[in-house]
């Protein structure tokens, strides 16, 4: 991804880069977003491994294409491997995503947790004093200098949190709770890929004519409105209706992802589109994965809250659920012709898989309100944003 970017700043003036980054945006996000679709039918009828196999011929073909038409555009160098750089980095970012994604398991305040994400921030901490004390870094972390670059790649880190939050989340609402097949999940995601497509080309001709401000503003507004609205998910809710807000969120989205790093790129030198490209696609990836094991985190930990209040409500010590409790069981006894006893177990069973669903979408809920919180910082980003000249220097 970072050399596709390179080659399209390097081949496109700044004046049409809005354009050409918007066709690129069809590729990088469009494919992607059809994926959970393809990856449902094939679950659905085949072996779940048919969905690696099936990445080697695209592999294999994109290799031959590379050789046959793919020339060089930039300056070829001959940097030397920075090891250490290396090394402290996948300490740093592996420990980081390890204790986030135990933490919904273990909790924040286990030894495991703790000591990951304290192995995982001396890594970062070594990472960066590396890259900022080396000759030949690794990642040039001094394009964070430049501040419309460093503003907008805060706020495309920002943005794939908060995308990535519906792209897991709601899956897990409509598969494990609601029961729908895992197609049915993928196809519920299509018509939002398909908008996205046909509006990353217009959102970056736009932007050619009026910068990435106004665009991420009214972007962002959409999507601080959807994601609020996924917090109100119940036992209940609509396949359609959860189709229109997941459309409308990418109606949104399609003004942000390409069209704010594409401002921020434009204030780098031409000389430093590699690392400008570089790093920002490094953020934005390492903060989608944070943000995705940070949110199913939060999921889990706030669905085990509502699933303990559920306890402390739904009690044998409870007088009048204790009456109906018994008679339900005696319904069901009645219904199955089974004796009482099994009746009553079947009752408690039913009684506890609702409390548990319910205690989940709450969970879920949850995580969608700090979602809407971590877009509302990106739109209050947004109106920051100017619009950039490249530098000469």
């Amino acid at each position: 991804m970072p050399l596709l970017m390179t080659v399209f700043l390097t081949i496109f003036p700044p004046e049409k880069r809005g354009a050409a980054m918007g066709l690129m945006g069809v590729a990088i996000l469009f494919a992607p977003a059809i994926g959970p679709t393809l990856s449902g039918w094939i679950i659905g009828h085949y072996s779940w491994r048919i969905l690696f196999d099936i990445v080697i011929p695209f592999g294999i073909l994109s290799i031959l294409m590379s050789f046959a038409w793919m020339i060089d555009v930039t300056e070829i160098t001959k940097p030397k491997f920075d090891t250490p750089g290396f090394i402290f980095s996948t300490v740093g970012l592996g420990f980081l995503l390890y204790g986030f994604s135990e933490a919904g398991n273990n909790g924040w305040d286990s030894t495991e947790v703790l000591v990951s994400l304290i192995v995982g921030a001396i890594g970062l901490i070594a990472f960066i004093w590396r890259e900022l004390t080396t000759d030949q870094p690794m990642l040039e972390l001094r394009v964070f200098k430049y501040d419309i670059f460093a503003l907008t790649t805060v706020i495309g880190m920002i943005i794939n949190m908060a995308m990535f939050a519906a792209m897991i989340l709601l899956p897990i609402y409509l598969q494990n709770i609601r029961g729908f097949p895992a197609l049915d999940s993928g196809l519920l995601m299509l018509p939002g890929a398909i908008v996205m497509a046909i509006m990353m080309p217009i959102s970056g001709r736009l932007f050619d004519r009026m910068g990435a401000r106004w665009l991420a503003v009214i972007g962002l507004i959409i999507t601080v409105i959807t994601t609020w609205q996924f917090t109100k998910l119940t036992t209940s809710t609509s396949y359609g209706y959860i189709m229109l807000l997941y459309v409308m969120r990418m109606f949104g989205m399609s003004f942000l992802s390409m069209t704010v790093q594409t401002e921020g790129m434009n204030q780098l030198p031409l000389r430093l589109a590699g690392h400008g490209t570089s790093a920002s696609n490094t953020a934005r990836t390492v903060a989608g994965s944070l943000g995705t094991a940070f949110l199913v985190t939060v999921m889990t930990t706030r669905s085990d809250y509502h699933s303990a209040n559920f306890s402390n409500v739904i009690t044998s010590a409870n007088p009048y659920l204790a009456n109906k409790l018994a008679e339900l069981g005696h319904g069901i006894a009645a219904m199955a012709g089974i004796p009482v006893q099994k009746g009553q177990m079947l009752a408690t069973t039913t009684i506890y898989g609702q409390a548990v669903k319910e205690a989940t979408i709450s969970g879920i809920n949850d995580a969608f309100v700090v979602a809407t919180g971590i877009a509302t910082v990106a739109l209050i980003l947004a109106f920051f944003i100017k619009r950039a000249k490249p530098t000469a220097e």
